[in-house]
């Protein structure tokens, strides 16, 4: 023990006189080495607080060329650190805060504005009791010109934004804003609009209120994506090189649907989502020669005569006599009732090579609809089935005494159906339910001339079921076909 002791006491004295001798050596890394690591670390406050290790860091955070505040930091530090910053050039600025002040907002934005060249990101952690309403009331905040920005994202809980009466956005190519409310005299369309956005490439507005007219007339507008923008009544597009378009929601909510008028003028477009309202009286659409892919919302199986949405559905399908891809939704309610079987208002179909659907059966006999739309579909190449249930229903079936086996036609179990051209089937979410079963030996009856079927079984199925589902399905087969599992 004694040597022992004597070992300790003799490498702690060794220890105590190097340290005692020895440098400094984190002070002595190179700037550029210490901003490296400080960089790596994508959180300013945190490496603010690295000052600790050192008194040459002290001042180094602020040098960086990236702001972060990503945790649940206070508004007013956010203003104070920039206020601190003296990088002249910033590449990129990520804001998270929670429930900020307006006036917290133009405190440190006009700063960011004369220094940003890269990205902007901003998210306002709004609080669950806080509705769009109350966000409004805390007022409003402008929007300064960013002029070497190139991608704004703003999620901002409902604020409002004005944006800016003058000045040019010239470098920005993405902008996304998402959970906002416009106010101020200036239009969100002008502002967005080539003389103001020359560069803009990709356009995304969600959960809107405030804005009752759009109109963007922009030369450099590729993809444009619209989501529930509330209050909407007139949209207007003007992009001759936009390839992408999506509207969702933004006028099926409003209160006077005879007010709503939409010119979309866009020769170059490929992909149109048009998941809204839709009269061909108030909706113009204009020439759309290179037009490949059309999305539509969901058209309602049972319920009410005359139901708006399928209306619109239907006015949409008119419209385009060839397209190559359509995607759309079967829908059920949970429970049919008295309700009317509804696909017999489905009467026509463009010309389409291939057909994306999405069933949501809620465990009802889904057979009959099926066979309806893919009747009038007989040159389909490509088919992809999808059969969605809801979180917790995938073991959902008809409630007793349900009609969706009485209501709709049987045909489908015996009439023949020749699908000579479809090549290639894809089913996903596949349960092997009875009725499931059903109208996959069905489909591969009709499908004379199927190449590949790629079957995916929802994440519930454990591996002994899909054992047994996959050699149900191989027995469905014909010798000539791949199946993927």
């Amino acid at each position: 023990m004694e040597r022992s002791d004597g070992e300790a006491a003799a490498k702690l004295a060794k220890l105590s006189a190097v340290a005692a001798s020895s440098e400094d050596r984190i002070s002595a890394l190179p700037d550029d080495v210490i901003l490296h690591i400080l960089r790596q670390l994508r959180d300013s406050p945190v490496a603010g607080r690295t000052s600790v290790l050192s008194r040459r860091w002290c001042s180094l955070w602020a040098l960086l060329p990236e702001v972060y505040f990503s945790g649940y930091t206070a508004p007013h530090h956010v203003a104070a650190a920039f206020a601190a910053h003296e990088a002249p050039v910033l590449q990129r600025i990520a804001v998270f805060v929670k429930d900020p002040p307006v006036d917290s907002l133009a405190a440190w934005l006009p700063i960011a504005s004369r220094r940003l060249c890269g990205d902007l990101y901003f998210l306002n952690i709004v609080r669950r009791n806080g509705g769009p309403d109350e966000a409004g009331e805390r007022g409003a905040f402008e929007l300064p010109c960013f002029e070497n920005a190139t991608t704004i994202s703003l999620h901002l809980g409902f604020l409002g934004l004005i944006t800016p009466p003058t000045g040019v956005f010239a470098q920005l190519t993405r902008l996304h804003l998402d959970h906002f409310r416009i106010q101020g005299p200036c239009g969100l369309g002008d502002a967005l609009s080539s003389p103001r956005c020359p560069s803009l490439r990709e356009l995304t507005l969600s959960d809107a209120r405030g804005l009752d007219n759009l109109t963007l007339h922009s030369e450099s507008l590729l993809t444009v994506k619209l989501t529930k923008l509330r209050g909407l009544q007139r949209l207007t597009v003007v992009a001759p090189a936009l390839k992408e378009l999506t509207v969702f929601y933004c006028f099926a909510n409003a209160p006077n649907l005879s007010q709503m008028v939409a010119c979309i003028s866009t020769p170059q477009l490929v992909s149109l989502e048009w998941s809204d309202a839709y009269d061909p009286m108030s909706v113009q659409l204009g020439g759309m020669s290179h037009l490949h892919c059309l999305g539509m919302s969901f058209y309602l199986v049972y319920g009410p005569n005359g139901f708006r949405t399928n209306s619109d559905c239907m006015g949409l399908l008119r419209h385009f006599k060839v397209i190559c891809s359509l995607s759309f939704a079967l829908i059920y309610p949970h429970v049919l009732g008295n309700s009317q079987y509804l696909m017999q208002d489905m009467t026509i179909f463009p010309v389409i090579s291939s057909l994306r659907i999405v069933v949501m059966a809620r465990g009802h006999s889904f057979g009959a609809s099926l066979f309806h739309v893919l009747r009038m579909c007989t040159g389909i190449r490509r088919l992809i089935l999808i059969l969605s249930a809801r979180a917790g229903s995938e073991a959902q079936t008809c409630p007793p005494g349900c009609i969706c086996d009485q209501a709709q036609p049987l045909n489908w179990k015996s009439e023949r159906l020749v699908l000579d051209r479809l090549q290639e089937v894809e089913i996903r979410e596949f349960r092997g339910t009875e009725r499931e079963l059903a109208v996959v030996e069905r489909l591969f009856d009709w499908s004379t001339a199927l190449e590949t079927a790629r079957i995916t079984f929802c994440h519930t199925i454990d591996a002994s079921k899909a054992k047994k589902l996959r050699q149900m399905l191989l027995s469905f087969s014909s010798p000539g076909t791949s199946m993927k599992f």
